[in-house]
């Protein structure tokens, strides 16, 4: 029987939370060295480094957060019905929608906060 690394077991934890924030078994979660990003059901996290440091964990952990709260938050039908035309108001509109079901999550787990707060971070110290 082959062992699972640090990073396999980091990675099927991260799924199991992101399937359960979203309230849905078929959300799956991969690593990828691209920008986060969410199609649907598919998550993509950064990936942290073999040995997981702190940081780079707590970025993963936000991202997967953050696109797991998108699932279970978020109507794209009636988001899509109120949006703005004029494109710096339309990305308004999606950073405040962002913040909306970030919220919803931070207020009920201490952990998706502070989660959140490192994938903020990250984000703002890169843009």
């Amino acid at each position: 029987m082959t062992q699972r690394s640090a990073l396999d077991e980091f990675k099927a934890v991260l799924g199991g939370a992101a399937r359960a924030i979203a309230h849905d078994a078929e959300v799956e979660l991969a690593f990828t060295a691209d920008a986060p990003h969410a199609a649907g059901k598919h998550i993509k996290v950064p990936m942290p480094g073999r040995n997981l440091p702190r940081t780079q964990a707590m970025e993963a952990r936000g991202a997967a957060d953050s696109y797991a709260l998108q699932l279970r938050h978020h109507n794209a039908a009636v988001h899509a019905r109120h949006m703005p035309t004029e494109p710096d108001a339309r990305a308004c509109y999606d950073a405040i929608e962002r913040v909306r079901y970030e919220a919803l999550g931070e207020r009920e787990y201490a952990g998706i906060r502070d989660n959140l707060a490192a994938a903020i971070e990250q984000r703002t110290a890169t843009d």
